[in-house]
């Protein structure tokens, strides 16, 4: 949703890297770039080399260079940004650090992170519209999650948060933008969340993807698997045009409690 204006997880790696090493704060380490750029690479990688680099910069110095990224005044909301608040959604749950969608909503919008346990359950209870920051805001570093370590106390270490995200996945519809269900936490997170509800999330879910040359297999596990049916076009390479998909969804989704429209053969 932020790109191009922030750099996506490898280049925001890279970037940290070439910022500690510039500031003399630690050597360009060849195994770190290798874990972040490296051809055999996973997504457990990244995650390895963002916990290492947040550890060996330490937190003023992993502050400092995350406020000077997420934190610069030229940034403005996008087209897409822009076309969130007229679609009437329940809430917005963001893996973004940057205030970029909730400057697109009026001023007087809770905006949360995955640390307001107390705020939490209104959301899901009194339906009460708000941004949900999972990985936290940049504002609040100790909300930040990075690495294999925070991600995994994040989605595991409260139970507050899990019944949060349970009530959310078992009550609504949930439509991914800008994510590539890749993450093997977030895909172990839901295979529990799925046994925990004997099998069933609850209504159907939608995942906004790049599909062409996706295997077909792989495509229906994720339906079979989470109840998550993948939306895309085959015909194009490229990442998928979020604000075209936006106002498609507009145009046929009028409602709040309306769900997400059918697959077209070209979005």
């Amino acid at each position: 949703m932020s790109r191009p204006q922030l750099p996506g997880w490898v280049k925001l790696l890279e970037r940290m890297l070439d910022w500690a090493a510039k500031e003399s704060i630690i050597r360009d380490d060849a195994d770190v770039r290798e874990l972040i750029t490296g051809t055999d690479k996973v997504d457990n990688d990244l995650l390895l080399a963002a916990q290492e680099l947040r550890r060996r910069l330490g937190e003023r110095n992993f502050g400092q260079f995350l406020r000077g990224l997420f934190r610069d005044k030229t940034l403005q909301p996008s087209e897409a940004h822009r076309l969130l608040p007229q679609l009437n959604f329940a809430a917005v749950l963001t893996t973004n650090y940057d205030k970029l969608i909730e400057s697109a909503y009026p001023a007087a919008t809770p905006a949360y992170t995955q640390l307001s346990l107390p705020e939490l359950p209104a959301v899901s209870r009194d339906r009460d519209f708000a941004v949900v920051k999972v990985h936290g805001d940049i504002d609040w570093l100790d909300s930040i999650v990075l690495g294999q370590a925070d991600y995994r106390k994040a989605m595991f270490a409260s139970a507050a948060f899990r019944v949060f995200l349970i009530n959310t996945f078992t009550t609504r519809t949930v439509l991914f933008l800008g994510c590539s269900l890749t993450d093997p936490d977030l895909l172990a997170f839901l295979d529990e969340l799925v046994f925990q509800c004997n099998g069933q999330l609850g209504g159907a879910h939608f995942a906004l993807m790049r599909t062409k040359g996706m295997n077909a297999l792989k495509r229906r596990n994720f339906e079979d698997r989470f109840g998550i049916r993948i939306l895309g076009d085959d015909a194009e390479g490229g990442f998928p045009d979020i604000p075209a998909f936006l106002r498609q969804l507009q145009s046929e989704s009028p409602t709040a409690s309306a769900p997400p429209p059918r697959p077209l053969r070209r979005l």
